[in-house]
C-alpha cells in the first residue's frame, strides 16, 4: 500500500485533501471467478477531525492475468478513516465491473501515514453481449 496527499487545507472543522493517491494489490475471489492485479485511487477527501467525511474519485484496477485495466468513478463515505464506496469501472475488453467496497481496517505507521488497507469487495463483473 502506498498513499501519497497532493494539496492539503483546512477550512472551518473540517480538512480538505485534493489528489490523496493510493496504490496497491487486489485479489478478488467469488463464483467462479478470481482476479488479482494492482489497484490505485485518486480522491478528493472531506473529513472532520475524527475521520469522517467523504470521498471522490477515480479507482483503476488492473488484473494482471490478462492485463486488462478497469477504472472509474468511486465515491462515497469516510468513517473513522475508512472508506465505504460504489464503483462503476468501465474495463478495456468492454466489460464493467460494478459494486461497492468497505475498507475493514486501516494501519498507520507512527506519523499518521496509511501504510495498509484490507478492503472487501461486494458485485460483478458485466460482460458485454457477443
Amino acid at each position: 500500500m502506498f498513499t501519497s496527499y497532493g494539496q492539503q487545507w483546512a477550512s472551518h472543522d473540517w480538512l480538505h485533501e485534493k489528489y490523496v493517491r493510493s496504490a496497491g494489490t487486489f485479489t478478488f475471489v467469488g463464483d467462479g471467478v478470481s482476479l488479482s492485479g494492482t489497484v490505485s485511487r485518486k480522491d478528493i477527501v472531506k473529513a472532520d477531525a475524527d475521520g469522517n467525511g467523504r470521498v471522490q474519485g477515480v479507482i483503476t484496477y488492473a488484473i494482471a492475468s490478462s492485463g486488462v485495466t478497469c477504472q472509474g468513478p468511486s465515491n462515497g463515505t469516510l468513517t473513522n478513516f475508512a472508506i465505504s464506496a460504489s464503483v462503476l469501472a468501465h474495463c478495456s475488453d468492454g466489460s464493467t465491473l460494478h459494486g461497492s467496497l468497505q475498507e475493514r481496517g486501516v494501519v498507520f505507521d507512527d506519523k499518521g501515514n496509511v501504510i495498509g488497507v484490507t478492503t472487501a469487495f461486494s458485485g460483478t463483473i458485466l460482460m458485454p453481449a457477443k
